[in-house]
């Protein structure tokens, strides 16, 4: 393993740079030494451009200045140091650093260019972020720690959140920011559920077949949250957030965790926001299962309107009827066309406008996608990215949360949906 951090810096103007210690290497004597010992785990293996990150014990070694680009491979040291990248001019500490893991091999990799901006400790967040926000931004919050619980087989895994992240992070259609979530007090949880609900979430037994007891789970849904509130923040100042965490969170009800979800987030962040400002917000979820965790929380609420778009029958069973005065279904039938689809979702779209909401919240699930595994409906890449578009010309404040979706093609999708809503 090296004992030295070593830089490898992509820019043509730059022929030697700084090894952590007095002397220099060349560009082609530095290419020639890139054998290194890692350790990895598979839940956390990604591939930027054809090449694979892989989560070891990585510290940062401070860049020359000039530097555009740069990319560094260091094992073997505990410490964590700062990294000034000279072009963004943005600070990261606590570079990630591996879990313990029996899974130990050798492989030899090509560290691609990075500027760190979160804290944790899997990979998938050091490869470069594609830009910052213009006056209409669009901000991605996520957070590492969020792949770092499993269940084996099931298909709510990390890699839904670590192939999008790393395709958001490559692509280049679209000028993203990152964020963290924001920090979420039990105050805010409990304008939705009791006091009984989150103490069950320490309790260490699973929830039903579906929903599994986790180490730490609590903390993980309180992040899926806390990145609901930030996305309701971001969007009162004319970005378009969108939440990519897990776990997801509209199955919850105020009272019961179930189908892959703890607590849940959408409600939350629409009564927070009705607490903070806001006089009407409207839900739009789009997830093929029906969202009857934020309509157990928000039915009956005046100031509140969801509109869910759901297959039915399909789990869980719920949205065949509007409840609450407030809540409104549109369920479709399993294999529904593309063209009758789009016609549904208009109609629920037409129930939003007519509730004129100062903020729209978005359950974005995925799952409605000809190809998912968990349901059968027919929507395609252009559906999800018309559906961003329509969201857009409300010409009101839009949030999204990442609910659903669970086919090999869901960070292709989710990519079409943002192209939408930034009117590509």
């Amino acid at each position: 393993a090296f004992t030295l951090g070593r830089a490898l810096y992509q820019a043509s103007d730059v022929h030697e740079f700084d090894c952590g210690r007095d002397n220099h290497l060349s560009l082609s004597d530095f290419r020639q030494d890139l054998e290194t010992v890692v350790r990895d785990r598979d839940d956390t293996d990604i591939r930027v451009d054809g090449t694979k990150w892989v989560v070891g014990r990585l510290s940062l070694t401070r860049a020359r200045d000039g530097v555009k680009q740069g990319g560094l491979a260091n094992v073997g040291q505990t410490d964590n140091t700062s990294f000034q990248h000279s072009e963004g001019r943005r600070m990261a500490k606590d570079w990630p650093t591996a879990s313990g893991s029996s899974n130990c091999r050798r492989r030899r990799v090509v560290i691609p260019a990075a500027q760190p901006r979160f804290k944790g400790k899997t990979a998938f967040q050091v490869d470069s972020v594609s830009g910052l926000s213009n006056n209409q931004g669009m901000t991605i919050i996520t957070d590492p720690r969020c792949v770092d619980y499993r269940s084996v087989g099931h298909p709510e895994k990390p890699t839904r959140i670590i192939r999008t992240s790393e395709l958001l992070k490559r692509q280049k259609s679209l000028e993203l920011a990152w964020a963290e979530p924001a920090p979420v007090t039990d105050s805010i949880l409990l304008r939705a559920h009791p006091q009984s609900h989150l103490d069950r979430l320490l309790v260490q037994e699973d929830f039903d077949a579906d929903t599994a007891w986790h180490p730490g789970i609590d903390q993980h849904a309180r992040r899926g949250v806390g990145g609901a509130i930030k996305a309701v923040e971001l969007a009162r100042t004319g970005d378009f957030p969108f939440s990519l965490l897990r776990p997801p969170g509209h199955h919850a009800t105020r009272h019961r965790s179930m189908g892959f979800c703890y607590l849940s987030s959408m409600a939350i962040a629409t009564l927070h926001a009705l607490a903070t400002g806001s006089r009407r917000v409207a839900v739009l979820d789009f997830d093929v299962h029906h969202g009857n965790g934020t309509e157990d929380i928000l039915q009956g609420n005046p100031a509140a309107t969801f509109c869910s778009i759901h297959q039915y029958p399909c789990y869980p069973g719920t949205g065949d009827a509007d409840v609450g005065g407030n809540c409104f279904n549109f369920p479709v039938a399993p294999r529904t066309p593309r063209e009758e689809y789009r016609v549904v979702i208009s109609k629920a779209f037409d129930r939003i406008k007519a509730a004129k909401p100062d903020l729209v919240g978005v359950s974005a699930g995925f799952d409605a996608y000809a190809r998912d595994p968990l349901a059968q409906e027919t929507l395609e890449r252009e559906d999800f990215l018309w559906i961003g578009s329509e969201l857009r010309k409300l010409g009101v404040p839009v949030f999204s949360i990442l609910e659903g979706g669970y086919s090999a093609d869901l960070p292709d999708l989710v990519l079409s949906y943002l192209l939408g809503l930034a009117g590509k």
